[in-house]
């Protein structure tokens, strides 16, 4: 399974790292299939916070690639991600 969060730029904020997720998901199931989640929570997220339309449309189009991305399972979205997780998996006290 691949789960995607779109989110802004990640910046260091007096010594810790921030991260505004803006509740674009693109999931790829243990079968293959893939999807895009939450859109409805962007739209509602997008409405209630004034999200500027230059914002909105960055986030779309980049949650498209890496729809697409996942898809393809071009890395790191193939065989890489599933191979560091197995060696993070099987580090785990």
């Amino acid at each position: 399974m691949v789960d995607v969060d779109i989110v802004l730029p990640v910046l260091w904020v007096d010594g810790a790292l921030e991260e505004v997720d803006l509740e674009l998901d693109v999931l790829r199931s243990a079968e293959g299939s893939v999807r895009v989640k939450d859109r409805d929570v962007f739209d509602r997220v997008r409405e209630a916070y004034a999200m500027p339309a230059d914002v909105v449309a960055r986030a779309e189009q980049t949650c498209e690639q890496v729809r697409e991305l996942v898809e393809r399972r071009a890395e790191p979205f193939g065989d890489i991600g599933c191979a560091w997780l197995a060696r993070f998996t099987a580090a785990r006290p």
